[in-house]
């Protein structure tokens, strides 16, 4: 199923990233502080329980789950269209989907430094 988890989003930006997936028909859930001790996979299953996260980060972030080629990149291109300011976008994948959020904030991190 396609989804979109909004983490650490503020309301402004929560309200333009929203417009833009009600225009693509792609949900999306809004990730609250009390679910960021949860994995990448319990949040877009919709399974995840409360669980209290580690170190709190202030990075936005963006995972887009179940999007194939094409979809993924309209998402992509609609968001930067948008004017959005979000630090990280992600992808869902086999490998990071038991990863926590404390992880996924660290290799984001991470690449963007390589990238650099």
């Amino acid at each position: 199923m396609e989804k979109i988890l909004l983490i650490n989003i503020n309301d402004t930006d929560i309200k333009k990233i929203n417009d833009v997936f009600v225009r693509l028909r792609i949900r999306t859930d809004i990730v609250k502080p009390e679910f960021y001790g949860c994995t990448l996979g319990e949040l877009a299953s919709g399974n995840a329980s409360a669980k209290p996260a580690g170190a709190p980060f202030g990075e936005s972030i963006v995972v887009m789950c179940g999007l194939r080629d094409k979809r993924l990149d309209k998402a992509l291109f609609e968001l930067r269209r948008s004017g959005v300011n979000v630090d990280y976008k992600a992808v869902l994948t086999p490998t990071n989907a038991d990863w926590g959020l404390e992880q996924l904030v660290r290799e984001l991190r991470r690449e963007k430094l390589m990238m650099r």
